[in-house]
């Protein structure tokens, strides 16, 4: 028996190399409290309907003391679950500040709403507001017409109001909040 350990023992130490390769762990976000590979977080309302779902290959967890500051995911995507204002975003990565409920969002950017989608590389949501910013180039698909902007757009989805900031151009009907008076031509400018 003692010689049987005595021989496991060596071959383990014969086995154990000093100049052996440590296994070194490379993460995208090397500061981050927690990383979750698989991440899936889904926040219910109090009525028991799903509020919306978050899904991502990876995320990463920053935290102050005993709060979450920002979450950083890779490969993901958010489904706002509203019946009346459903919102779908999924892109290569995206960073959310829990103080001010920003979600910056980059690289194959889809976000998609009751009215169409938007896609982008680079943009900027804000949760609370529900407006997205972009500088970058934005194609944009919404009720019918395909545009692009090729300096970005402000989106302000609460009000269905988006703004193109290129190219230039004019708008020829707007929606009327006056159900008996039918829209007239404008050429007020939005684009800025």
């Amino acid at each position: 028996m003692r010689l049987a350990f005595f021989m496991s023992l060596l071959a383990v130490l014969a086995g154990c190399n000093p100049e052996a390769d440590l296994l070194k762990e490379t993460t995208r976000e090397p500061n981050a409290t927690l990383r979750f590979a698989n991440f899936r977080r889904t926040l219910y309302r109090g009525t028991g309907g799903m509020k919306w779902d978050l899904r991502a290959q990876e995320a990463f967890i920053y935290q102050k003391e005993d709060e979450v500051d920002r979450i950083v995911v890779y490969g993901f995507e958010l489904d706002q679950a509203d019946g009346t204002d459903p919102l779908f975003i999924s892109a290569d990565r995206g960073e959310l500040n829990q103080k001010t409920g920003t979600l910056v969002v980059e690289g194959n950017i889809l976000l998609r709403d009751k009215e169409g989608t938007i896609q982008s590389q680079r943009l900027t949501y804000n949760t609370e507001k529900k407006i997205a910013d972009s500088k970058d180039p934005v194609t944009v698909n919404r009720k019918g017409l395909h545009t692009v902007c090729n300096a970005g757009i402000f989106f302000e989805r609460a009000s269905d109001r988006l703004i193109c900031r290129s190219p230039r151009g004019t708008v020829e009907s707007l929606p009327s909040n006056n159900p008996r008076k039918p829209a007239q031509p404008s050429s007020e400018d939005i684009f800025q």
